[in-house]
């Protein structure tokens, strides 16, 4: 850029070329971060499974964000595959499981009135977290 800019106009052609150049490096990087998350999900499938849960409820966090309105960022702008994609995939996963995977299924953890103890635990926790709003008023202040 600074070659083709010359003396007069060197600096300015060698920035929007650095710029451009940082802008197609994060996009073609943004596939393999994708990549890397399909792969997560497809471990955190297994994990779930052999832990004992029910394999066709492990696409529900997702539908449940598309349903909140959260899949808006069309998958080419996005480091990560989209929520419907993730829904799929969980389903195509839970139908690929041998027949013998519902006896993998455990006793829950904890029983009805130990599960509402830490709910509750988990909720008065929740409350000295910070929110998406001041995360938001925290970064426009370092900005």
């Amino acid at each position: 850029g600074y070659a083709a800019g010359g003396k007069e106009r060197g600096a300015e052609y060698g920035a929007t070329f650095a710029a451009a150049a940082l802008a197609a490096g994060q996009f073609i990087g943004m596939g393999f971060t994708r990549k890397d998350e399909a792969q997560a999900d497809d471990l955190g499938f297994n994990f779930y499974t052999r832990a004992g849960w029910d394999p066709h409820r492990f696409g529900d966090f997702f539908q449940q964000m598309i349903d909140m309105g959260y899949d808006t960022t069309p998958e080419i702008a996005s480091d990560h595959p989209t929520l419907a994609s993730r829904v799929e995939a969980a389903k195509k996963n839970a139908a690929k499981l041998p027949p013998d995977a519902e006896k993998w299924r455990k006793p829950p953890v904890a029983n009805a009135n130990k599960f509402r103890q830490l709910q509750a635990r988990a909720a008065e926790l929740g409350k000295t977290m910070p929110s998406d709003k001041s995360l938001e008023a925290a970064q426009k202040l370092l900005a």
